[in-house]
């Protein structure tokens, strides 16, 4: 450190260090910084054969925080950072080797969180080479509004809390102002109620990381949007904020019910079975 900054001297790896160099090993790059009437600035990082992308991303920004601003509330940066890559190799050195690029569109990473202090570095929101290719213009905004969601909530959150409240949460956020029925919406879960009739349980962890994965998300989404829609938004963002607190058994998810929705499990998710019955029969008008 100099004065007020920083100065670069030497970013080599060398004996017992190891340097993350970034986007720009990976080709020139485009930057496009997106000023918010929020009165922070995102910046949006690709390379010039994303440049649609890119600039697709950067028009979305401000609604997207919007979108968060208006369920999580403002007590976040209200910022990202944004990187579209354009290899497998770019992807996985940005989030690593846990998220497979083909299968995703984008992700929210982090480099160190601390929940007791309310704080969360090195986040960014990286979307895969893929993306570009698998998202309309409704798929782009629902994708960048459920990443920004986890951003937002990212210092809130413990590993470990149910996948279903944390994924759904997010969705539920990404899918806001979306003019789809719910079987537009939820396809793979339509097709499984038909099957089967009323969902009667919450997805366990393990389903997100599978072939289940669809169904899962899918019908996280359902559970967030039936508790917003019957309890109403302030108190799904509460239910959330007190499971995202870690790994939590049923006799705590009894209690957090109680407290937040006034309801024990077994009358909430049949209660949300329900709901999910409506809102199919509607579809179906």
């Amino acid at each position: 450190r100099r004065d007020d900054g920083w100065r670069l001297v030497d970013d080599e790896p060398g004996p017992g260090r190891v340097t993350w160099r970034g986007p720009w090993d990976f080709g020139p790059l485009v930057v496009e910084p997106v000023p918010q009437r929020s009165g922070g600035r995102s910046l949006v990082i690709g390379h010039p054969e994303q440049e649609e992308l890119v600039d697709a991303i950067a028009r979305e920004m401000e609604p997207a925080v919007g979108a968060v601003d208006r369920i999580w509330g403002t007590d976040w940066s209200r910022r990202a950072v944004v990187l579209v890559t354009s290899s497998h190799d770019e992807f996985t050195h940005q989030v690593g080797d846990r998220h497979n690029g083909a299968g995703i569109a984008a992700v929210a990473v982090s480099d160190a969180v601390d929940p007791r202090a309310g704080s969360a570095t090195g986040q960014r929101i990286v979307f895969s080479p893929a993306a570009a290719d698998r998202l309309d213009a409704e798929g782009l905004r629902t994708v960048l509004r459920h990443e920004l969601t986890h951003i937002a909530a990212r210092a809130d959150t413990v590993d470990g809390s149910p996948l279903w409240m944390l994924e759904g949460y997010a969705d539920y956020i990404g899918y806001l102002g979306a003019d789809e029925e719910f079987d537009a919406t939820a396809p793979t879960l339509t097709a499984a109620v038909t099957r089967n009739g009323t969902p009667a349980a919450l997805p366990e962890d393990a389903e997100f990381t599978d072939e289940r994965s669809l169904l899962a998300y899918e019908t996280a989404w359902s559970l967030a949007a039936y508790t917003a829609d019957d309890y109403g938004p302030a108190r799904l963002t509460e239910l959330y904020r007190r499971l995202a607190r870690g790994p939590i058994d049923g006799a705590q998810l009894d209690a957090v019910l109680t407290d937040v929705l006034g309801t024990d499990t077994g009358t909430f998710v049949a209660a949300w079975g329900s709901w999910v019955d409506d809102r199919l029969a509607a579809s179906t008008r």
